[in-house]
């Protein structure tokens, strides 16, 4: 057994021990299956890469941590950084996302351009307000739709964390 190997399946094995001591709505604001996912990745990718083994050691330190996310608001803080920062490396370096990550992106990328397009297209008939409202609501609807789209692209790829 790899070195990576035994290290994941020491990881879960302790996730899962911990994972009785939150209740499910604490499971999923805590992330804990997402962890689990991005511990598989992190395996996959230590051979290839310095970076995903020193996210061993930051993976090691949250699952050692766990306890305190209840009572401590600094450390729920640093656990969402951690697994934001861990994510992002993985959309950059390999092209796999978080759940839901396209539909987030096209939402917020839609609803900037509506509501610059409404408000452009307002000025031109001088009438800005309604036509902002609906230019923005406009664009995050197509933003999450093909935001959706993508993600389910992924997601038949393979690419979700």
């Amino acid at each position: 057994m790899y070195k990576d190997d035994l290290w994941y399946t020491h990881f879960t094995r302790a996730i899962e021990e911990r994972k009785s001591q939150f209740s499910d709505k604490q499971q999923a604001q805590y992330q804990i299956d997402f962890i689990l996912r991005l511990a598989r990745r992190v395996r996959d990718g230590s051979d290839r890469s310095e970076t995903c083994r020193g996210f061993q050691h930051t993976l090691n330190r949250l699952q050692e941590e766990m306890g305190e996310l209840p009572g401590s608001k600094a450390q729920r803080q640093y656990h969402r950084k951690m697994l934001a920062e861990m994510s992002e490396y993985f959309v950059k370096h390999y092209r796999l996302a978080p759940p839901n990550y396209y539909a987030r992106k096209g939402a917020l990328y839609g609803l900037v351009i509506g509501i610059v397009l409404g408000a452009m297209a307002g000025f031109l008939m001088i009438s800005p307000i309604p036509l902002f409202l609906v230019g923005g609501l406009i664009g995050l609807l197509l933003g999450i739709l093909s935001g959706s789209m993508a993600d389910q692209r992924a997601t038949q790829e393979g690419r979700v964390i």
